[in-house]
């Protein structure tokens, strides 16, 4: 008993018996996942006793069980709006917006198309004389490359 339990102490300061397995693989080879072998040790009827287990887990960006991994989409909860296009990177996503739209996930709008700039409507407010006036602005900023003079970009 003692013996075992000794064997068992070792084991979890990472020595292990020679006759141990030191590999597992894979169910169905996924490439999508990996798998670590994890030495076990119990006391059973008086005895100890240990053994090892095969776990497996998904790779990040990838959900399931191990041998059917899938990859998680970022599109499908559809983070583009006003009817951007979603693209899926290997980092995440993008999306494309369609014209007078901006954005990471094109919630912006544009008011003003200018090529050498981004215009984006900003939605304010004035308190005055115990009322409130809402307006909007057209906010534009020079695009990288190109600076402002007066109204336009050169």
């Amino acid at each position: 008993m003692l013996k075992a339990l000794f064997l068992c102490s070792l084991m979890v300061l990472g020595f292990f018996p020679k006759n141990a397995q030191t590999t597992c693989t894979v169910p169905n080879n996924d490439p999508n996942a990996s798998c670590r072998l994890v030495y076990r040790c119990r006391y059973y009827y008086g005895y100890y006793y240990y053994y090892y287990d095969c776990s497996c887990t998904c790779n990040p960006g990838f959900t399931g069980t191990a041998g059917y991994c899938t990859a998680i989409n970022p599109c499908a909860s559809g983070p583009c709006q006003n009817g951007g296009n979603c693209t899926v990177l290997t980092t995440g996503y993008s999306c494309q917006c369609p014209p007078a739209y901006a954005g990471t996930n094109c919630q912006l709008t544009q008011c003003d198309i200018q090529p050498d700039a981004t215009c984006l409507r900003q939605y304010k407010y004035c308190y005055y004389w115990g009322y409130i006036y809402y307006y909007t602005v057209c906010e534009c900023t020079c695009n990288d490359g190109f600076i402002q003079i007066g109204d336009t970009c050169v």
